[in-house]
């Protein structure tokens, strides 16, 4: 059954379906579509709305092209930064594997969240459009 969330003011929805386990017991992930647009492999039904709900962010399961992949190689985490405007998307805190990701707050132009238990943020002032 999907997950269905709606931005601050009402004007975007999010949908989001679990749709499986990456590997034996590895992290559960779905595809998450705002406004029944294209689909986005995430990490977790989790969304955060920037206080204006001009943004959205969320982590994104991202599979590089791995040959000859052994398990888990290739898959890492990254958040997506999605202007909602045009759908314009930068992705912040590549490389960090396959890791526990968890978005905390969007205050001001911070983001902070958790990754593999240790909090974080980011100045999205310094983002580029």
């Amino acid at each position: 059954m999907p997950n269905m969330m709606n931005s601050p003011d009402s004007r975007y929805s999010i949908e989001f379906q679990w749709k499986g386990e990456l590997g034996m017991s590895g992290p559960a992930w779905g595809v998450l579509s705002i406004n029944g647009g294209p689909e986005f492999q995430a990490l977790s039904p989790d969304v955060i709305w920037s206080p204006d709900a001009a943004f959205v962010a969320f982590v994104e399961l991202h599979l590089a092209d791995v040959p000859n992949a052994q398990r888990g190689q290739g898959f890492s985490s990254r958040v997506i930064l999605h202007r909602l405007q045009d759908g314009l998307q930068r992705h912040l805190l590549g490389n960090l594997g396959l890791a526990d990701v968890k978005l905390l707050s969007w205050r001001a132009s911070r983001l902070a969240l958790s990754v593999n238990g240790q909090e974080r943020e980011i100045g999205l002032d310094s983002v580029w459009w």
